[in-house]
């Protein structure tokens, strides 16, 4: 099985710089720009980890956090938030999400972030034997 990551993110050169990277790290990534092509995706297929803009255009981030948990509360939802503090963390919680990583992000953080939610012995990295 390989590991699933979606990408929600209106930024387009932020997402295709985060699908970059963890593609580079063995991590298989689909990006979307919007909350309706999420669900879209978390209706059709099992996710390990949701990354979500909160301040997507739109459906906002926390209501998208919400929906998701109601289709797959398997999924992990990382949220990606230029906000700070505790009351940010609390609304982002309150929210559904599993964790939450700041803006600007910092790749390696980002990916120790989204490898807390992933057990290596279930996944095979894809592109390696």
């Amino acid at each position: 099985m390989k590991l699933m990551v979606l990408i929600v993110e209106d930024e387009a050169t932020l997402a295709k710089n985060i699908k970059r990277y963890l593609e580079r790290h063995g991590i298989y990534a689909v990006v979307v720009d919007s909350g309706d092509e999420a669900l879209g995706v978390v209706n059709e297929r099992h996710l390990d980890v949701v990354l979500v803009d909160s301040s997507l255009h739109g459906m906002d981030g926390l209501t998208l956090s919400q929906r998701i948990r109601r289709i797959d509360d398997r999924a992990a939802v990382v949220m990606l938030s230029g906000e700070s503090g505790t009351d940010a963390a609390a609304r982002l919680a309150a929210a559904g999400a599993s964790a939450w990583h700041g803006k600007p992000v910092a790749m390696g953080e980002l990916k120790r972030t989204l490898m807390r939610f992933i057990r290596y012995e279930e996944y095979q990295v894809y592109g390696q034997a």
